[in-house]
């Protein structure tokens, strides 16, 4: 092992870069769960018993459970959820904010006060330290605060820290009087009775619920309820960091069972000597997965101490996406254990087949030079079986039954490429190819292509012969370059993948958008529904001329969503297959996938029969009926709106529109206004922080697979030190030495990308389908390929490859051309 070091070195680089995903997913997750577990425990640190689930609380059941033995104080507590907040300076601050009940006993708060008091009477606030810093909010400064009305002017009496408290939520919160928090939400089930008891609060709990009813729990349980549903967040994400982790650790025993392949083969003739000497075929075996287990042991070791560093970056991950509490990486005995064992198994297991196909060479065979070059070609029984593999597969994926089909067809098709690879991969190295030798001058024709002087071709027509040449060597042991590239594929598979889930899934949303608003503009509440009064406003504004309500409703009865549109603007975003959208008024219907409607006959609605006045092509969708605002609010009374398309009036310029609405929604600071344009960005950033989110996490196994190539092309120059120091001695020069190495890179490299993309383009299409199918008609998922991301895809894995042959290259130029060609 000690002789075989250095090339071992990259293999044990790309275990360790698994291992430590795996482990800084581990310590991650073990430092987060001890952190939210003091953070959960610190919450309403002074209630001793907590009272929730109760429609409303009047001041007569807390007086009762004041007078109850054993109560030292009782409160109620109000959370008004997404209001918005105007500062001094007469500006929204931006986002989604809350406002809380502060409590008047110190032994119910889970915070201090920093500067200034708590509110004592209406009109009075406190703000959080952080927001207060951020806007240069000061005490005795004017904010206005709205909700589900305009928004109302208080004085901020007071700053407050709330970190690690029970309304420390991530973004500002404003505290007021229980009086002030109520007009902000209408929420059933806001209100929370929280009790200090004055010993022990197990007896006081039968007593309370007597009072109050509702659910009521001691503080331990409460702790223990909250710590569920924040580890249930996390559980989901450590799975799927898990889930990409081990991709990495797959794509890692690739390159480690083409790296023992290549060292034991190399290692032939010593092998021979040994067997000649008395060392058995189990012995040899037993060493070679000895020296795997040390490999795999040391490298597994390292990516736990990397994995610290892992941790960290994963918990940044997790605070920007969450907005939860910062803690570091905390080492367990399983966080330590799993890591280790999972590297070490993974390791010893890549490498069992090529000790076993070591073990099997016969003594005298090993030591004849056939020996250095094991498995060139592959058995036909194996290509007839990965071609029947990889046709099943693609069948499998065609069938879109379900996702669940869509996983194992992606699996099998993968098993497919790894068998049939060393037929699939050399042909799209050919292909693969043809470009550069195009751009260089001429097509690639093998090994002659570079046996013409180098000094009398031109140097596009030598750049072609170095293509060929190129082509020939990665071509030379296909079974080798066809492990290579299927590491990629793994990596690269995923990234199209969701690249191409992404956008489709971005362009459907905005198709959604187009097909159903027809506005200009659209106002959204983050409080839950727009504030009837602005709705008021907003239709007396002479530049407006349409104010639409969004109301979507789905009937079980009828099993159709039901939509008030207004005719106009439905026109707009819809083309009837039959009738008039415009004629849609009360009593009236717009239809469609409704079996048998047709424009003059009848829809029945909870009991009354409307008519039909239009019907709109049928779509994979569910049945849709379009109603009036009027109708639909006398069908449906407790639905909600928290959107409306506003349109400007006839002859008033968007931009003035624009200053119209703006003007109203001052006084809402929980309303937000888009145009439609902003609206489509707005739905799409989400897809778009996830897709890079994901591809970060990729691009580890890829840069795993970069080292594999990186890792076979160093070893492969060792079974070419003689051929390459001919070539130079023929006059091949040291920059086309390194140009050739980098070409056979790009080749390999780009042959994995291409069949990757062409993977994760299959998969993807199929999970779509599937969707399409399971989801009852609810959704339709069409495939939008991004042809320009897909094109960095292949680029980017091609150039990156460039630097994978930097030491490959350095090591073949290593020797003096006379040593090398005695060697």
């Amino acid at each position: 092992m000690r002789q075989n070091l250095s090339r071992l070195l990259l293999s044990a680089t790309a275990v360790v870069l698994g291992v430590a995903f795996v482990a800084g997913t581990l310590l991650f997750s073990d430092g987060l769960t001890a952190g939210l577990a003091d953070w959960v425990g610190r919450l309403d640190r002074g209630v001793d018993v907590d009272v929730s689930s109760i429609d409303a609380l009047d001041d007569a059941t807390v007086a009762r459970v004041r007078a109850l033995d054993g109560v030292r104080a009782a409160e109620i507590l109000r959370t008004a959820a997404g209001v918005g907040l105007v500062g001094p300076d007469g500006r929204k601050i931006s986002g989604t904010h809350f406002a809380v009940t502060v409590p008047r006993d110190p032994a119910l708060r889970s915070y201090d006060v920093t500067s200034g008091r708590l509110p004592e009477t209406t009109g009075e606030a406190v703000l959080d330290a952080e927001t207060a810093r951020e806007r240069r909010i000061r005490v005795g400064d004017e904010i206005r605060v709205g909700g589900r009305s305009a928004a109302v002017p208080f004085r901020v009496v007071g700053v407050v820290d709330i970190e690690g408290s029970a309304v420390d939520v991530g973004t500002a919160v404003v505290g007021l009087t229980l009086a002030d928090v109520r007009p902000l939400t209408d929420e059933p089930g806001s209100d929370r009775l929280v009790v200090a008891a004055t010993s022990g609060a197990t007896d006081l709990v039968p007593r309370v619920k007597a009072v109050t009813g509702g659910t009521v729990r001691t503080h331990r349980q409460l702790v223990d309820a909250n710590l569920d549903v924040a580890l249930g967040d996390l559980r989901q994400f450590q799975a799927g960091m898990l889930a990409f982790a081990l991709v990495s650790v797959l794509v890692a025993a690739f390159v480690i069972a083409n790296t023992f392949t290549i060292v034991l083969a190399q290692r032939s003739r010593e092998s021979a000597m040994l067997r000649m000497l008395g060392a058995s075929r189990r012995q040899l075996f037993a060493a070679s997965l000895a020296e795997s287990s040390a490999v795999g042991v040391l490298a597994s070791v390292a990516g736990v101490l990397l994995g610290f560093g892992i941790a960290a970056a994963i918990g940044a991950v997790y605070g920007a996406l969450t907005g939860g509490p910062a803690t570091g990486p905390r080492l367990s005995l399983v966080s330590a254990l799993v890591p280790v064992l999972t590297g070490t198994a993974v390791t010893v297991g890549a490498a069992v087949m090529p000790a076993w196909r070591a073990s099997r060479v016969a003594p005298v065979q090993a030591l004849s030079d056939a020996a250095l070059h094991p498995g060139q070609g592959a058995r036909r029984g194996r290509l007839f079986l990965g071609a029947a593999v990889l046709a099943a597969g693609v069948l499998v994926l065609a069938l879109r039954a379900s996702i669940l089909v869509v996983v194992a067809g992606g699996a099998v098709t993968f098993l497919g490429l790894v068998l049939f690879g060393p037929v699939l991969v050399p042909a799209v190295i050919r292909a693969a190819a043809w470009p550069l030798a195009a751009l260089a001058g001429r097509r690639p024709r093998g090994r002659r292509a570079a046996q013409r002087p180098a000094g009398a071709a031109r140097p596009l027509a030598r750049m072609a012969r170095l293509v060929g040449l190129a082509v020939a060597d990665a071509g030379r042991n296909p079974r080798r370059v066809a492990s290579t590239a299927m590491a990629l594929v793994i990596g690269i598979g995923l990234v199209s993948a969701f690249a191409v889930g992404a956008r489709s899934v971005r362009e459907g949303a905005a198709r959604a958008i187009d097909a159903r608003y027809g506005a200009a503009f659209l106002i959204t509440s983050f409080g839950g529904d727009l504030p009837p009064e602005l709705i008021g406003r907003l239709r007396a504004e002479p530049g407006l001329g349409t104010v639409a309500l969004h109301f979507f409703h789905h009937d079980e009865a009828l099993d159709a969503d039901v939509t008030a549109a207004d005719p106009a603007l439905l026109a707009r975003a819809q083309r009837p297959a039959s009738g008039d959208i415009r004629a849609l008024a009360a009593g009236g219907a717009v239809v469609r996938n409704i079996p048998g409607a047709r424009p003059g006959g009848a829809v029945t609605v909870d009991g009354r029969e409307l008519r039909v006045v239009a019907v709109l092509a049928k779509s994979p969708g569910r049945a849709e009926i379009f109603l009036t605002e009027g109708d639909f609010t006398a069908f449906y009374p407790n639905v909600r709106s928290d959107l409306a398309e506003l349109e400007p009036a006839t002859g008033v310029s968007t931009d003035a529109a624009r200053s119209a609405i703006d003007r109203v929604l001052a006084d809402y600071p929980a309303v937000d206004l888009q145009d439609r344009a902003s609206f489509k960005e707005a739905q799409s950033r989400g897809i778009d922080q996830a897709l890079g989110f994901v591809t970060a996490l990729l691009a580890l196994a890829v840069l795993i697979s970069l080292i594999g190539v990186a890792n076979t092309l160093t070893l492969s120059v060792v079974e070419r030190t003689r051929e390459h120091a001919l070539l130079r001695a023929l006059g091949l020069t040291t920059r086309q030495l390194r140009w050739l190495l980098a070409i056979e890179a790009m080749l390999v490299a780009l042959a994995g990308a291409i069949l990757g993309v062409a993977m994760g383009i299959g998969v993807i299409a199929s999970a779509m389908g599937a969707l399409s199918a399971s989801n009852a008609g609810t959704a339709s998922f069409h495939l939008v390929l991004p042809w320009n991301h897909l094109a960095l895809i292949l680029l980017g894995a091609a150039a990156a490859a460039v630097p994978a042959s930097i030491l490959p290259a350095r090591r073949a130029l290593r020797q003096p051309v006379v040593t090398s060609l005695t060697a």
